[in-house]
């Protein structure tokens, strides 16, 4: 099994594991909350398909190596200085150098 296909598989079915208790814990008590989870799940699963799509052609393309990934994987898991396979939003958008969007 790939690297890539190892960290696919565990954030989805962990995300899919949070994300069913949830959808049960508001099965007739919040339909508003349901229809937000539901939409969380969808744009989970668009995202891991992004994130896979352009790690498979970065690889294919010869631009980075499994090993490439690992490592990077492991640098960026560390940006908050938890090596848990999360990264915050805020984190990414430091990481980058950009700043949040003013508040309304």
């Amino acid at each position: 099994m790939s690297l890539i296909d190892i960290f696919t598989n565990t954030r989805q079915a962990s995300q899919t594991r949070r994300l069913q208790t949830e959808f049960e814990y508001s099965t007739g008590r919040d339909v508003r909350g349901a229809a937000k989870a539901q939409r969380v799940a969808e744009n989970v699963g668009e995202l891991n398909l992004l994130m896979l799509v352009t790690m498979r052609a970065l690889l294919d393309k010869g631009v980075v190596t499994y090993e490439d990934l690992g490592r990077y994987f492991a640098q960026i898991d560390a940006i908050d200085g938890k090596a848990d396979g999360k990264i915050t939003l805020e984190d990414v958008r430091n990481a980058l150098g950009l700043r949040a969007p003013a508040s309304p």
